[in-house]
């Protein structure tokens, strides 16, 4: 982007950057279910060709569906999927990849950071922690899972808990991530690129994993198959940030080969 591109968007959108007016525009959308044009652009206080560029990029990345004079929720991406519902996809799949995590688990315990998803609760399901190790999460689901499967203590991050994914987000949430130093985190991602490395549908849920990247020495991506060479809305890991992932034998191939040259460590399972 230029200079005087970045001068254009800061002009017709004071004090807010396009990335966040997209997030906020899917955030009232998830409210919603559709927005007029009209509606955005008053909102946000910016030309109707800025919001034609942004329902654009919002539906390049699945987001939504532009429709006449405005957009709607796109079937798929529009409504994240209740977390027992995601339960099911790929089960199979993502109970490999759990039993390959535990090799990366600290012998000597420590502190260990789980996100919220499918797979990284699937990693609790297989995986029992002893009493040296303590586990913090922002999922009630992982956290209900290892408090029954485990010796190890258990924290949550605290937060307002999303009742579709069971997961905390917000400001309490960042908060008690900004002072921690984990030994090791392990992250889920809705899609992973060489160039976008690790995203995620929905930007709070971003804000959390980028904090948690952030307060770990080691990162360990867990994520399907059908995830690799898939980008979405908020970006929240670059390659080098990731020390390992661990995927399906059906991943992208060449999205796997150019994650290894930016020194990935990739296990497929």
């Amino acid at each position: 982007m230029t200079a005087e591109s970045r001068g254009a968007e800061r002009a017709d959108s004071p004090g807010i950057f396009a990335v966040e007016r997209h997030g906020r525009i899917v955030d009232r959308l998830r409210r919603k279910g559709r927005l007029e044009s009209a509606e955005i652009a008053a909102e946000f206080q910016v030309s109707g060709e800025t919001v034609r560029r942004d329902l654009i990029v919002l539906e390049q990345a699945g987001v939504l569906k532009r429709v006449h004079g405005g957009a709607v929720l796109t079937a798929v991406t529009g409504v994240i999927p209740d977390v027992h519902q995601r339960e099911t996809i790929m089960r199979s799949e993502k109970a490999k990849i759990a039993q390959a995590a535990g090799r990366y688990v600290p012998a000597q315990g420590g502190l260990i950071l789980i996100d919220a998803g499918t797979t990284t609760h699937a990693f609790t399901e297989v995986y029992t922690f002893d009493a040296a190790t303590t586990v913090v999460t922002p999922s009630l689901v992982v956290a209900d899972e290892v408090l029954r499967r485990s010796e190890s203590n258990v924290h949550t991050l605290g937060g307002s808990v999303n009742p579709r994914t069971w997961a905390e987000s917000g400001d309490w949430t960042l908060h008690a991530l900004s002072g921690m130093q984990a030994d090791v985190v392990f992250l889920g991602a809705s899609g992973v690129t060489v160039a976008r490395g690790a995203t995620t549908s929905d930007h709070t849920d971003a804000m959390v994993k980028r904090a948690m990247v952030k307060a770990s020495r080691r990162r360990v991506l867990l994520c399907d198959s059908a995830k690799i060479g898939v980008a979405h809305l908020s970006h929240f890991a670059d390659p080098g940030d990731i020390d390992v992932l661990i995927t399906g034998a059906k991943a992208n191939g060449s999205e796997l080969d150019g994650l290894r040259t930016l020194g990935v460590e990739v296990v497929v399972v």
